[in-house]
């Protein structure tokens, strides 16, 4: 979600993946930190979908070739 931990992974995943030339699909957790990366992803030219939460995470697994997840509970 929007916690601190969160979104620092987010910004550096972000940051990370501007060096490469990847597809992403990236789930932020929260809609202020789907905005921050959707710009960060477009100043890089990086091919993105940005979205605060996915309900349907089977479809992004068997996109995905690679994934950097992080799980929490409160």
């Amino acid at each position: 979600g929007g916690s601190q931990g969160a979104q620092k992974l987010n910004q550096l995943a972000s940051k990370a993946i501007c060096q490469t030339n990847l597809q992403v699909l990236h789930f932020t957790g929260d809609q202020a930190s789907q905005e921050k990366i959707e710009a960060e992803y477009a100043r890089c030219g990086i091919s993105a979908v940005v979205r605060a939460f996915e309900t349907e995470m089977q479809y992004a697994w068997a996109a995905a070739d690679v994934a950097i997840v992080r799980a929490g509970a409160s």
